[in-house]
C-alpha cells in the first residue's frame, strides 16, 4: 500500500520531465553559431540576442504580445474567477 501513495509523485516528476526537457536543446541551439538548427551547435555566439534586442520592430511586437496577453488575462478572470466561486459555493441538483 506504501508503494500507491507514491504514484502521483512519480507521475508529476515524469510530467514535469516531458515539459523542461525539450528546454535543454532549444535554449543551447539559441546561442549556436549555425545558420540553421544543428546539435549539437558548432560554436557559441549571443548574435542573434543582440539583433533581437536591437530591433525596433522586434521589441515592438514583443511589447503588442504583452499587451495582448495581458488584457486576455483580466478578461479571463473577470469571466472564470466569479463562475468559479458561484460553482463552488452552490450545489447542483444533477
Amino acid at each position: 500500500m506504501t508503494i500507491m501513495r507514491h504514484v502521483p509523485l512519480v507521475l508529476a516528476a515524469l510530467a514535469a520531465l516531458f515539459l523542461v526537457a525539450p528546454m535543454a536543446i532549444i535554449v543551447p541551439m539559441s546561442f549556436s553559431t549555425a545558420i540553421s538548427f544543428e546539435f549539437p551547435p558548432p560554436g557559441y555566439w549571443t548574435g542573434y540576442y543582440v539583433q533581437y534586442f536591437a530591433s525596433h520592430a522586434w521589441l515592438e511586437a514583443t511589447f503588442n504580445s504583452f499587451i495582448i496577453a495581458f488584457g486576455a488575462m483580466v478578461c479571463t478572470l473577470l469571466v472564470a474567477l466569479p463562475g468559479g466561486f458561484g460553482s463552488g459555493r452552490y450545489q447542483s441538483r444533477c
